[in-house]
């Protein structure tokens, strides 16, 4: 409500809230007609990925107004006064951006910093922001884990941009990883499968994933053996996973010609 840029519609999604947010969103209603409730007759399926985006259709599913750009924000956040304000002139300034995010900082020490987890080509989870034609270009965001990389590979395929604006912050309240999920270093490598790696690729990535996130690399790259073996349905076609693979592919060869040439 503070934004130099006025929404044209907030939907709040109660999702099994235990504080007071359902009260206090209720008296801000009052003051504002642009913000609507949607309270907790049903809670989202209890898993993470799922849980997220299906909170997230409760809220899409009652939107009333017109709109040319989306944002799925979490609710532990703390967002600079004219974030909505240079989200929506990046998305005028450059038609061919579809999806926007700033950088997540954590609370350590009573020092702001970067949340370990935040990468300059990944807009993060919590502040996921679409241009309409990139939502519609992809179908939405799928109820799955690591729907928010799907989205973003896809988004690419389609000929989109991914923006991170490295220079606008935002305060996460509760860094990734506060709340435990069951099975989480094995879901995480499991995306690796379903979006078409190879072995090879999927090898780098645990690796990777186990030393940045302090996980069991043997729990992730099983996330990735186990539905191989099992054959299971990918969350992407072929010629997607095509895509996926080669971009990655691209990326690592420019890092290691990067450090090579060093």
């Amino acid at each position: 409500m503070n934004q130099t840029y006025s929404f044209t519609e907030l939907i709040i999604v109660d999702d099994g809230s235990s504080d007071q947010t359902v009260d206090i969103v209720k008296k801000l209603i009052i003051s504002n007609r642009s913000i609507r409730l949607i309270e907790k007759s049903e809670v989202s399926y209890n898993d993470s990925g799922k849980k997220i985006i299906n909170a997230f259709y409760r809220g899409y599913s009652k939107l009333s107004k017109q709109w040319d750009v989306i944002c799925k924000f979490d609710s532990d956040l703390i967002f600079p006064e004219n974030y909505l304000e240079k989200l929506v002139l990046k998305f005028k300034k450059n038609n061919n951006i579809g999806i926007f995010g700033g950088i997540l900082k954590i609370q350590k020490n009573n020092i702001w910093t970067i949340e370990s987890v935040s990468n300059d080509d990944h807009v993060r989870g919590p502040i996921k922001a679409y241009s309409k034609d990139c939502y519609d270009s992809i179908n939405g965001l799928k109820a799955v884990d690591g729907w928010d990389i799907v989205d973003e590979f896809l988004a690419m395929y389609y000929g989109f941009e991914v923006f991170v604006d490295k220079q606008l912050y935002v305060k996460h309240l509760r860094p990734t990883g506060a709340i435990p999920v069951k099975n989480n270093s094995y879901k995480k490598g499991s995306v690796f499968y379903f979006i078409g790696y190879d072995f090879v690729l999927a090898l780098l990535a645990c690796l990777k994933l186990s030393y940045t996130q302090k996980i069991n690399f043997f729990a992730v790259y099983m996330g990735y053996i186990v539905p191989f073996v099992l054959l299971k349905e990918k969350y992407v076609n072929k010629q997607q996973s095509k895509f996926i693979r080669n971009h990655r592919w691209t990326k690592i060869l420019k890092i290691f010609t990067k450090f090579n040439n060093k």
